[in-house]
């Protein structure tokens, strides 16, 4: 026993994940979405200063590219190509609902209050161009209605637009996309440091464009294609070593707090540690059992099948809380106030609105409701 959890032995046929893509539910993934919503949900209710919410962004993102890939290898592999209009559709499917019932919940509640919703915030919401807004339209607190998290939506949407097409055009010679996942990762980080250099451009723009942060979901996409084509490289990243690196190189990220390095560098690292845990967190076998079992815990599994909701919900949430109870945010009053404005109209919307809309996408070739 001892020696089997001192050496990095892998092995995908005993795994919960498949080296090879499947449509199929992975466990602790679920729980992986729950502390990953946890991080940003807490950052944004008072307790940014101590709590990574920033990161729990970038976990959605490597993970978002890695099931978005892995599913589309797996049409790939059926069908020799991929439905880009029956991609969209379930991808719409899946997303839109929950945001219009949210943008329309909140506006009708902002117009009741008397708060003020610029055009520009409307259009930015309804078009995935948040990020665009947030970056290079400033508002004032007092002009603002709390939708500017939606700039991460827009990342993975541009993303769900770009991805596909290219993944179909390289689909005879899958190495050729290895070599462009890893173009991506390297060119967007070189491009991080010449727009903060030589552009001078604000933190904003690095923290939220499109151009600057795909590479986070680059990471993922590129550990889908490598699991696919090429395991035995994953195999040679497995064990303590390659585990204990990626650990190292997150602490690194949550530790160093220059300005500088936090909007160009700070994402390259924490993409490759992610990419080294999570291959060793399905690639390990003295890990596996361990890690998948707490994160398959009931409560962190619910919290992350209505993960989306809460994301959407969660700073609403916390900007009608300010504007109606005027409490100090992290204050127990305001924390608790702010988490049930969160969890209740993120319940609602996950039973009432995405799991019908969850079912109707089958009819758009969806094999799968497991990964949303």
């Amino acid at each position: 026993m001892m020696k089997r959890i001192l050496e990095p032995q892998t092995d995908f046929d005993e795994s919960v994940i498949t080296a090879e893509a499947e449509p199929n539910y992975i466990p602790g993934l679920d729980g992986i979405r729950a502390l990953a919503v946890s991080l940003v949900t807490v950052s944004h209710i008072g307790f940014g200063d101590f709590v990574p919410g920033g990161f729990g962004v970038t976990v959605f993102f490597f993970l978002s590219g890695f099931l978005i890939t892995r599913l589309l290898l797996a049409e790939i592999r059926r069908t020799k190509t991929i439905r880009l209009r029956q991609f969209i559709a379930r991808r719409f499917l899946r997303l839109l609902p929950a945001l219009f019932v949210m943008l329309g919940t909140t506006a009708v509640a902002y117009l009741i209050i008397g708060h003020p919703i610029l055009t520009r915030q409307i259009v930015g919401a309804l078009t995935y161009t948040m990020n665009y807004v947030k970056a290079y339209m400033p508002m004032t607190y007092d002009e603002q209605v709390w939708w500017q998290h939606l700039w991460s939506l827009a990342v993975e949407e541009h993303f769900y637009l770009l991805f596909p097409p290219i993944l179909l055009a390289l689909k005879t010679t899958l190495r050729r996309a290895i070599w462009f996942c890893l173009a991506v990762i390297i060119g967007c980080s070189l491009w991080r440091s010449a727009l903060w250099n030589v552009f001078e451009v604000t933190w904003v723009h690095n923290y939220v464009m499109t151009d600057a942060r795909i590479d986070s979901i680059a990471w993922g996409c590129l550990l889908s294609l490598i699991l696919e084509i090429r395991r035995g490289l994953v195999d040679r990243l497995i064990g303590w070593i390659p585990f204990g690196i990626g650990c190292a190189l997150l602490l690194f990220c949550f530790g160093y707090r220059n300005f500088e390095f936090r909007y160009t560098w700070r994402f390259s690292l924490q993409g490759a540690g992610l990419f080294l845990m999570f291959a060793n967190l399905y690639g390990w076998v003295a890990l596996q059992p361990i890690a998948t079992k707490l994160l398959e815990v009931r409560p962190l599994r619910w919290l992350g099948k209505t993960s989306y909701g809460l994301y959407l919900w969660h700073l609403p949430a916390a900007h009608f809380t300010a504007l109606l109870i005027e409490k100090q945010f992290g204050t127990p009053l305001f924390v608790t106030s702010a988490l049930l404005l969160t969890v209740i109209p993120a319940a609602l919307s996950f039973y009432l609105v995405e799991r019908p809309f969850l079912r109707l996408r089958e009819r758009f070739g969806s094999l799968t409701a497991a990964h949303r």
